[in-house]
């Protein structure tokens, strides 16, 4: 029996999430996560038999509509994959690549859309590299520079596999909200033009650094360096590790990267 899930069944459900920790992304299934969860904002299903959970599944609307979860005792997803598919078109599922359940989400229909390295570096102080005077960098003045902080990561990104047009309240949200790292929120100016961004935001104890976005002009001067590395001495007092995601065929983001001290910490699939 595949029942929607309500009010009166919450509780169960977060306990079974709890009881069967799968290779998923942790941020979205650890206590507070959990703790924060709600039914509206997620379409979300459970599949029982003789009155108990025996799985169920939950996406999330916001995250281009991304599975949060989903486990069956029996591996038997389909039913609730029908379920959740009765209510949005399509959804994106992030998965290790050695998870047990790749295999899974391709018998359901699924098909890889890309492969995805996930970064970390440890906490620790870089020296910034110096650029021409004409350049200077400012914290980004909220709510005025949503906008074009907003245009400046969608033209950088118009043919990143995986990316979509942003619109400017996606971003206000975040940074109106407890996870805004203000000092790690930077644009960069060339006199008086805007012509580079980065954010970084606080999740669980770690800041995740994302999007880092040059103007199509100027890139290949170093400004992609010396965004990252700004954000990464403006962290350095505040001692949390540092984590951000770049698609595996972006070798020259991929150098970056690792020049700067981050070391692949998880290889991803993403489904679609």
């Amino acid at each position: 029996m595949i029942k929607k899930l309500t009010e009166d069944l919450l509780d169960d459900f977060k306990d079974f999430i709890r009881q069967h920790p799968i290779k998923m992304d942790d941020y979205f299934t650890c206590d507070k996560a959990l703790n924060d969860f709600n039914i509206e904002d997620n379409i979300s299903y459970l599949r029982y038999e003789n009155n108990q959970i025996i799985g169920l599944m939950t996406i999330m609307k916001a995250y281009d509509v991304r599975l949060r979860y989903a486990y069956a005792l029996d591996d038997d997803l389909k039913d609730l994959h029908e379920a959740c598919k009765s209510e949005v078109s399509s959804y994106k599922v992030f998965l290790e690549d050695d998870s047990d359940m790749l295999d899974i989400f391709l018998d359901l229909g699924l098909t890889v859309e890309r492969k995805v390295y996930a970064l970390r570096r440890k906490v620790g102080d870089i020296e910034v590299p110096s650029l021409a005077s004409s350049y200077r960098l400012e914290e980004l003045k909220i709510p005025d520079d949503v906008e074009t902080f907003t245009n400046i990561r969608n033209t950088a990104f118009v043919n990143l596999k995986g990316s979509r047009k942003r619109a400017p309240e996606e971003y206000l949200e975040g940074f109106q909200s407890e996870a805004y790292f203000k000092e790690g929120t930077l644009m960069l100016y060339h006199e008086d033009k805007p012509v580079a961004v980065i954010k970084g935001a606080y999740e669980d104890d770690i800041i995740f650094v994302g999007p880092i976005a040059v103007d199509p002009s100027y890139q290949g001067k170093g400004l992609g360096r010396y965004l990252l590395s700004s954000l990464i001495h403006a962290s350095n007092n505040i001692k949390r590790d540092l984590e951000l995601s770049v698609n595996a065929d972006n070798e020259h983001a991929l150098k970056l990267y690792t020049d700067l001290g981050f070391y692949v910490e998880k290889k991803v699939i993403a489904l679609i």
